[in-house]
């Protein structure tokens, strides 16, 4: 590797004299000179020293400190002097000093890096020069990269160690409390106390809730016994917000140096410097105020930190974190990522990026969603966090927590949403805590036993957090009380070690609040509605007065008592009263508080929450009557009492104890009637009646007196124009002299309890049977009868026949039973050509769910449901359920649970198994790929479409199998079509043909038409560019003769790259029906920028973002359009699913009106996939419960109306297959692909001479040949294989005849034929592969036809850094789609490592690193066991890289490409090192031989020679390539101008003289890059922007010339660092991070490729050519199949022939 000649006199002066040496112990520099050492605190003791170094004579040192910036002084501390801000200072010389200064942008992301140089003196200061940057760039590099080694050797014995920690002693930990001060960069946000932003200090800073956590998080530390280093314990300006004071004088910014936002750098520094055990960066994030999840930061990739265990402590943060209850999280787990991955570049967070030390960064919460913002503007809050993090620290290091408890919560109102602040700034999650009102100035009282042990009162951030530290276990009471509102108590019993959390929730007792509420604004009033008793009592009170039910328990008033009883009467509770007071009537208020008046008397009395302690409310005297209405909440209630034709109104405000009365004179005479209060602000005098609301109505249910009895009525036109509701429902066989109605709503059920006075009680509901939106599926005529299936029971049935559009007759056959029905004809001979069956059932008041538990309803794994929705398919009704993954149901508590394997499940519209395929799904015989969530929602089988002709359209999304399968629904268990066709990206799920695109994965589709007309639509998921980007495509397949579909798309209804809206592609595609899609996705948080669903109008626009209409979040992406395109479903939060109405405006675009919320499941349960059939009723499946859910929507008139038409039309499908004839080769001008050629050959003899060939294609191919090859390797027949289909690229499995070929052993070979280049110009065929390097570097290809591993492609990606965990060797097929990426932790820290790949005869991988830093090695690496890379050297490792045997002399250096001949004991590796020396080596960079045989153990001896002794010095840079001849090598190095004196290729002869010098033929910048084709008569080397191609001549006495044979143009940033040849006649590059090919002209552009030597073809003697019947009038020549060829023998091809009657090989 080239040497660095670093400025820094330092390297140097070590190596001269004994200087004195200094590093850090305990936050001080200690001085080593000689045998002496003594610490150094020149800025004083409490200062924080690190970044310490001596001057190159040892005179003086540099240092950096905390807070006080960079100082020079003598080696003796004395004579201090600044150096300003400059951070990894290093001498240049005696008297020169150069560091960086980092500016950062948002999220501490670093932006740009000043490097300067400082005099010692102070009086220069100048920017370092492009080689100083370079060189002071990989000083520091190589310095960090030293360090993570040294730790890295540290971690196993640390983490060994703590496994038996019983303190913290020795534990150190360092703190950053990220930001600091009151600036632009210390993230401000708004609150209700404060809502100026920026200018405040009393407000929400993230800087000051930052340090609050450090802070509190360092006593529990420090308490327990670690050292704890803080990056800062205040919170002011510091030197990274210089630039927010443009003109601060002098001495402003020598507080601002001095101050607490530091250098991030500084701060990795100083916890590196003091060696701490685990660091910790503090902080809070910030989106769109509608987020809040917890993240931790580790730097480097996912899974890849660069210091080994950052990424397990931020796990083992992380899950204790999230256990955090007071906030609401949008997303349920921790995202643990690695800083490249998350921020997508290779920079990362300036404070992770020079870490050594293991550690992380907690971005603990969002600190601007406003509920989350008001919580941490409490100490408490934040201490809860500090408190989460240190228990961390207590696993991490296995040191057992302190045997306390602690109880934390916080107190909201229950009755008052956050929206009374009227701050449309608060937003918070729709339905969560969050929404209720935060509590300011509550009482939290915690008692032990009778004692007050602790209290706190909310603070007035309304947030209403409080905790209590440091309990001793066991139970406690915790009272909470606020003015005017309820008292909360409770018992709670707190073990050791335990965090409690309570929610606490206080009724506001002061609310108004409505009498009626209306219950569910998604049921729809019905004209009548069915009850059921559902039950009943006997042993009831007599002489009742009023009965009322609330809450759950029914209260009876008789005799003058009040009792509560269960409601099935089992339970009975007197209510206490004051001594002697009888009570006349009772009511409840508004807010559920009892009042009842006493007899006699104008007194009210009311009890508390319980239904204790009774106290006089109100009263006013002199007013009579002893029934009374009541109206309001308690605090401000009124009471309405009549006598005569008298009513009185008494007003009660309980804010002013005061209490008014009016009266007011009515038609009716008051005097003995029961009062009642109504929806319609009336007060009623119907004895026993109740009132309710329900559906935007008002009800009223009347009983029968004289019979327990009741019958409702819609009152919301008024009393005098109430309607019948219900029939009358009750028994009438007993004389109650009164009875009493109690009505109520429980979602969506209305309950009627009737009390008949010492009758006893009944108890109705309206009908819980659900009922389905009926219809008629799968309709057919026989001839005789209609056949039809019915998903519900039918009030009524109508069958109706047309002719020309017309009825002609009608016939009601009445009601029938749900399922298949047979009705003969009742029209007798009445022509028809459409017939059309109605089905009716009951009316449907609310979304009710038609389907249970049983094991038809049961999926391991569902992914998508679709309903056949067209009434003339012969399937119409039935049910597809598509299932990903085969597994035991094991969720809910079923009678028995389903076993379901991957594929498809068929349901009838009544749920029956009607393809009889019990447990076992419809697979297609489709290998379906892998499952992989973790990978971009990879579904071997995602969510199906049912399209007009009944077949079904099931695509994956796995990138194995991605695409689309069609199922014939009338041949569910035949093998399913593919659609698609092409060859399969590995990395990506892509098809391609050639270089268009198919498709992508899909993960949802839709078709219309039939026939030529129909048309495919895909939910396209591209993520070719490592972003996932959700586009619609159109495919016009009814256009094809035969599928699969081998072409780009018809048409892009929409792409998304440039929107960016659907970034995460599980979602689900529907047609609007006005000629736009509605498109959903996985959103956890739904936001404009990435909302959970779009509508994309029919110019490919988006017209509608469901954001817009609060939705939060939209789990999993499952969503439906109805039939008529007015409904749409869509999966929102857990176990929810939403259904809007949807208006249009001209233009087409949707509004959506929220219309009804079905909640489905408790807990974590997601909607995976949604679709409605035609008749209204909605199918959710859900992957997490395990089941197919149904729902009819309401409905009024559930009538529908399937039409079809006599005679139906059928559209088969056609798929290509092998039958056709062979077609020929293709002929025309290439415009896209590589030569082709076959790998992956191999064989499988069936009977009667047939075979299946496996191979693949690296290509499309023009044409492809079978031939068979005789033991003298000559061809003796060919059998063409043109058919299409054979010659696709990628892999393919045929069945081949070989009757009538020659019987006998051969070995074959494949010919693939390809189209000629336009103008034989070379082009490129695969410009940059897609997989994210960085620095691709060697490459090399297994071009041996026997080789298991033959057309692999190797590429070594050093990923130009030192982190090894980035640094791999990809390796491909010969479609250049990925197989693994080999990543090893062997790999040395070197921006070249790994570096040039061979493949050796033994067909294993040789891999260099070419650097000048230990570990430096070769590898061996078996494609086999990718796991295992093999050490070739052994030795005595110097820093350097050089290792050296123990006889002192050198093995190896700096490789940078190795040569390998022979396998076995007969192996010799070549190497080009451009560090060692040997006897006879007369300049560096030799090329040596190593006989290292089977190489049991690493070899540790000097080479075993030398080959080229680099005489006259014309190799001295090291990237080089080597590459024998039948004469002798080829020598390559980089130049970035070739030239004579040191030429970029070189020829030596087998005596190692040099016999062609390139002497400026190769031009510049070379790289060392150098291939050449199979037979080496072509040879191709690298130039900037190219390669240039040579023909390779050689003389008699073997001195090659070469010959200018053209360039190919790159599109690489720089040039390429290898190029190599494949066997038919590509080429391949690698540089800049890109992995390109290109096809080069041809003389026949073909490629016959032999099978391994060891498969061959064995055909036996049979039937045809011996049996040949020849006709005895005619001679000439004959085909072995009998085929006439005529008399010309002169132009056969060479093969088997019968000619004249005799068998002739030619």
């Amino acid at each position: 590797m080239r040497k660095l000649t670093l400025f820094l006199g330092l390297l140097l002066a070590g190596m001269l004299v004994a200087a004195p040496a200094v590093r850090i112990q305990d936050q001080k520099m200690l001085v080593t000179d000689g045998e002496n050492s003594y610490v150094l605190t020149p800025n004083g003791e409490d200062a924080s020293y690190f970044w310490a170094s001596v001057s190159p004579d040892g005179k003086h040192l540099v240092y950096v400190t905390a807070r006080y910036g960079t100082f020079v002084c003598d080696i003796n501390g004395q004579n201090l002097r600044s150096m300003g801000r400059m951070n990894a200072p290093k001498w240049i010389d005696n008297d020169h000093v150069a560091g960086m200064q980092e500016f950062y942008k948002e999220h501490d992301e670093i932006d740009h890096i000043r490097y300067i140089c400082r005099s010692i003196d102070g009086k220069l200061t100048r920017d370092l020069t492009a080689n100083e940057q370079n060189a002071f760039i990989q000083s520091e590099e190589a310095r960090i990269a030293s360090e993570k080694q040294r730790q890295n050797i540290r971690l196993a014995a640390r983490k060994f160690a703590a496994a038996s920690r019983t303190d913290f002693s020795g534990i150190k930990i360092y703190l950053n409390a990220g930001h600091g001060g009151y600036d632009a960069n210390d993230r401000s946000c708004w609150t209700v106390p404060v809502p100026e932003t920026w200018t405040n200090p009393a407000g929400y800073w993230e800087s000051k809730s930052n340090l609050t956590k450090a802070l509190a998080l360092e006593e529990m530390l420090k308490k327990a016994g670690a050292t704890v280093i803080m990056s800062r314990r205040t919170n002011n300006s510091g030197i990274r917000d210089l630039d927010y004071y443009p003109g601060a004088t002098a001495q402003e910014r020598e507080e601002l140096r001095n101050g607490d936002d530091r250098d991030l750098s500084a701060i990795a520094e100083e916890a590196n410097a003091n060696d701490v055990d685990h660091f910790l960066s503090i902080h809070s994030n910030a989106l769109n105020g509608q987020t809040n999840y917890l993240l931790m930061l580790y730097h480097g990739y996912n899974d890849q930190p660069t210091v080994p265990l950052s990424d397990k402590m931020a796990e083992s943060s992380g899950n204790l974190q999230i256990l955090n209850e007071l906030t609401v999280w949008t997303s349920p787990k921790p995202l643990l990522r690695g800083d490249f991955t998350f921020y997508g570049d290779d920079m990362g967070l300036g404070v992770l990026r020079p870490l050594t030390v293991p550690g992380f960064l907690s971005e603990g919460s969002f600190h601007d969603y406003a509920p989350e913002t008001h919580r941490l503007m409490n100490e408490d809050y934040c201490r809860m966090e500090a408190l989460r993090m240190f228990h961390h620290f207590h696993k991490w290091f296995g040191v057992q927590l302190p045997q306390t408890a602690t109880i934390s919560g916080w107190v909201k109102s229950s009755n008052e949403l956050v929206d009374v602040l009227g701050e449309p700034k608060f937003v918070y999650v729709k339905n969560s805590d969050d929404q209720w009102l935060p509590l300011n100035g509550a009482k939290v009282e915690l008692y032990k036993g009778a004692n007050k042990v602790a209290e706190k009162t909310t603070d007035d951030w309304y947030n209403g957090v409080f905790a209590f530290y440091d309990l001793a276990p066991g139970t406690y009471k915790l009272v909470v009380t606020k003015d005017k509102y309820s008292t909360y108590s409770e018992e709670i019993t707190v073990a050791a070690e335990e965090i409690s959390q309570v929610k606490v929730r206080l009724k506001n007792i002061r609310m108004h609040v409505e009498d009626f509420p209306e219950t569910e604004n998604d049921a729809v009033a019905l004209d009548q509605y069915e009850f059921e008793l559902v039950g009943q009592a006997s042993n009831t009170p007599k002489n009742i007065t009023r009965a009322l039910y609330r809450n759950g328990y029914v209260y009876i008033l008789a005799e003058g008592k009040i009792t509560q009883h269960s409601l099935d009467f089992t339970v009975t509770n007197s209510l206490p009263l004051p001594n002697g007071v009888t009570l006349s009537d009772m009511g409840f208020t508004a807010d559920d508080y009892l009042v009842a008046k006493v007899k006699d008397k104008c007194e009210f009395y009311t009890w508390d929450e319980n239904m204790q302690n009774p106290t006089l409310l109100c009263g006013y005297d002199g007013v009579p009557g002893n029934s009374f209405a009541v109206k309001g909440a308690r605090w401000e209630s009124n009471y309405y009492l009549g006598e005569g034709k008298t009513m009185y109104e008494l007003s009660y405000n309980e804010d002013t104890k005061m209490t008014t009365m009016l009266k007011t004179t009515t038609i009716e005479d008051l005097t003995g009637k029961q009062l009642t209060y109504s929806p319609l602000n009336t007060v009623e005098t119907i004895a026993g009646t109740s009132f309710f609301r329900y559906a935007g109505h008002a009800y009223m249910a009347r009983p029968t007196h004289n019979a327990n009895q009741f019958q409702l009525y819609d009152i919301t036109d008024g009393i005098a124009n109430a309607k019948v509701a219900s029939a009358v429902y009750g028994s009438d066989t007993m004389d109650a002299p009164n009875t009493q109605t109690m009505a109520w709503v429980d979602g969506y059920t209305i309950h009627i309890m009737t009390l008949a006075d010492g009758y006893g009680m009944q108890h109705y509901q309206t009908l819980s049977a659900a009922v389905a939106n009926i219809y008629a599926g799968e309709v057919d005529y026989d001839g005789k009868n209609f056949l039809f299936r019915l998903n519900e029971d039918a009030t009524d049935v109508t069958i109706s026949i047309e002719k020309d559009n017309e009825i002609v007759a009608s016939q009601s056959v009445g009601a029938l039973k749900k399922g298949a029905n047979k009705v003969a004809n009742p029209f007798g001979k009445t022509a028809f050509d459409h017939y059309s069956i109605t089905a009716s059932a009951r009316p449907i008041a609310f979304p009710v769910k038609i389907s249970n538990d049983d094991e038809i309803f049961q999926f391991y794994a569902p992914r998508g449901v679709a309903v056949d929705k067209t009434p003339a398919s012969p399937y119409f009704g039935r049910v597809y359920v598509t299932n990903s993954v085969a597994g035991q149901c094991e969720y809910g508590t079923a009678e028995s649970f389903r076993n379901s394997t991957l594929g498809i499940y068929v349901l009838s519209n009544d749920f029956q198994d009607i393809t009889k395929q019990g447990t076992k799904a419809w697979d297609g015989n489709i290998e379906w790929g892998a499952n992989n969530t973790a990978t971009n929602y990879q579904w071997a089988i995602t969510r199906p479409y049912v399209a007009p002709n009944g077949d079904v359209f099931v695509p994956s999304s796995s990138y194995t199998s991605a695409g689309v399968y069609i199922m014939e629904a009338a041949k569910p268990e035949n093998d399913f079509i593919t659609l698609f066709g092409g060859k399969r990206s590995k990395s990506t799920g892509q098809l391609k043909v050639g270089t268009k695109v198919v498709t992508n994965p899909v993960m949802h589709c839709y078709v219309t038409g039939l026939g030529k007309n129909e048309v495919l639509y895909t939910y396209d998921r591209d993520n070719s560019m490592g972003t996932v980007y959700s586009n619609i495509m159109q495919y016009n397949i009814g256009e094809l003769d035969s599928l699969p579909w081998k072409q780009v798309p018809t048409a892009t209804i929409y792409k998304d790259m440039g929107k960016s809206y659907m970034e995460n592609g599980s979602g689900q595609l529907a047609s609007d029906q006005h000629g736009g899609f509605f498109m959903s996705q996985y959103r956890y948080n739904s936001s404009a920028a990435k909302p959970g669903l779009i509508h994309v109008n029919a110019k490919g626009e988006v017209d509608f973002n469901i954001a817009n209409n609060g939705v939060d979040g939209v789990l999993q992406g499952g969503m439906a359009v109805n039939a008529d395109g007015t409904l749409v479903a869509l999966g929102t939060e857990y176990g929810t699913v939403k259904i809007w109405d949807v208006a249009y405006d001209a233009a087409g675009a949707p509004t959506l009106t929220e219309k009804y919320i079905i909640k489905w499941g408790e807990g974590e349960v997601v909607t995976m996939g949604l679709d409605f059939d035609a008749a209204g009723n909605l199918y959710i499946v859900s992957n997490t419960n395990e089941r197919l859910m149904v729902y009819a929507l309401p409905n009024t008139n559930n009538t529908y109306t399937t039409r079809v038409p006599l005679n139906r039309e059928k559209y088969p499908r056609v798929s290509g297959g092998n039958d056709n004839p062979d077609p020929g080769v293709d002929t025309g001008i290439r415009k896209e692909g590589l030569n082709a050629y076959t790998s992956n050959m191999s064989s499988a003899a069936l009977s009667n001479n047939k075979v299946i060939l496996t191979y693949t294609l690296n290509a499309p191919a023009a044409g492809l040949e079978l031939q068979l090859i005789n033991d003298a390797k000559q061809v003796v027949a060919t059998r063409p294989l043109n058919q299409a289909e054979n010659r696709t690229q990628g892999p393919h499995r045929l069945e081949v005849d070989l009757n009538g070929m020659p019987h006998g052993t051969y070995n074959w070979a494949l010919k693939a034929t390809s189209l000629p280049l336009a103008e034989g110009e070379a082009f490129c065929a695969v410009d940059n592969l897609p997989d994210k390097m960085i620095a691709s570097k060697g490459l090399a290809i297994d071009n041996d036809y026997n080789s298991p591993y033959f057309g692999q492609l190797y590429v070594a990606e050093s990923n130009n850094d030192k982190v090894i965990e980035n640094k791999a060797i990809y390796i491909y097929d010969a479609t250049m789609d990925m197989i693994e990426k080999v990543t090893s932790d062997k790999w040395c820290a070197a921006v070249s490592a790994p570096c040039r790949v061979t493949v050796g005869p033994d067909h294993m991988l040789y891999i260099t690193e070419w650097a000048d830093v230990y570990p430096n090695n070769a590898y061996i690496m078996d494609p086999a066991n990718t796991s295992v890379l093999t050490p070739i050297f052994g030795g005595t490792p110097a820093a350097n890289g050089i290792y050296t045997a123990a006889d002192g002399k050198d093995i190896h250096g700096s490789i940078s490409h190795i040569w390998v001949e022979g396998t076995g004991a007969n192996r010799v590796i070549y190497t080009f090192d451009e560090d060692i020396n040997m006897p006879g080596l007369v300049h560096p960079m030799g090329l040596y031989q190593y006989n290292i045989g089977e190489l049991n153990t690493p070899w540790e001896s000097a080479p075993s020679a030398l080959v080229f002794d680099n005489a006259d010095f014309l190799q001295q840079n090291g990237n080089s390539f080597i590459q024998p001849d039948q004469y002798g090598w080829w020598i390559s190095q980089d130049r970035s101008t070739d030239n004579a004196e040191i030429p970029a290729l070189i020829h030596i002869n087998k005596a190692g003289k040099v016999d062609y010098n390139s002497a400026g033929a190769l031009g510049g910048r070379t790289r060392g890059a150098l291939g050449f084709n199979q037979d080496m008569t072509m040879m191709a080397t690298a130039i900037t922007g190219g390669i240039l191609l040579w023909k390779v001549k050689y003389d008699a006495a073997g001195v090659p010339t070469l010959e200018a044979a053209g360039r190919v143009e790159t599109s690489f940033a720089q040039s390429c660092w290898n190029v190599v040849f494949d066997v038919a006649g590509n080429i391949y590059a690698s540089g800049a991070g890109s992995v390109s090919a290109w096809a080069l002209p041809s003389t026949d552009y073909t490629c016959a490729v032999p099978a391994p030597d060891a498969d061959q073809l064995v055909i036996t003697r049979g039937a045809g050519i011996e049996d040949l019947q020849v006709e005895t009038h005619k001679t000439g020549i004959y085909s072995i199949t009998g085929q006439y060829l005529g008399i010309d023998e002169s132009n056969l091809p060479q093969g088997l022939y019968i000619i004249n009657g005799k068998k002739v090989i030619k």
